[in-house]
């Protein structure tokens, strides 16, 4: 009585572990996955580099940065459209639309970065003086008061 007490415990600990693990693989078999590399015009990796994927259908955004050899992967995506989007300081941000995945697909989109220049933004909050810059003349308006 002990051994059957003992396999029929073991069964029924094993179909929840088999059930997940079917589970699991059938998540898998049911998404995409984009990867590639990030380089320079020279061909030099560009490590750090953050890509965004976003899906046109949901808008859900996914985030993930460039390795020390310029790879990244984005696994786990549903079918559908995506839009990714790829920026590192001192290069042009890249903006890659029409991708479409299909289920258990690997899509690989290498992306080539091109030196930018420098962007600032620059917020004027007070008034400035206007400055003539045609004449070499000087003036100034004196505020008389009366009292």
């Amino acid at each position: 009585m002990n051994r059957n007490h003992t396999v029929r415990s073991l069964a029924s600990a094993a179909v929840p572990l088999i059930a997940s693990f079917l589970g699991a693989l059938s998540v898998q078999a049911q998404t995409a996955e984009i990867t590639g590399r990030v380089t320079d015009a020279t061909g030099a990796v560009v490590p750090g580099t953050n890509i965004t994927v976003t899906s046109v259908g949901t808008g859900a955004e996914r985030k993930v940065s460039a390795n020390q050899d310029g790879y990244y992967a984005v696994p786990l995506l549903l079918p559908g459209a995506y839009v990714i989007q790829v920026d590192h300081s001192g290069f042009k941000p890249i903006t890659r639309s029409g991708v479409v995945l299909e289920v258990d697909q690997r899509a690989e989109i290498n992306f080539t970065l091109e030196v930018g220049g420098v962007a600032e933004h620059i917020e004027v909050q007070a008034g400035t003086e206007q400055l003539n810059t045609v004449e070499a003349s000087q003036g100034q308006v004196i505020e008389n008061k009366r009292r």
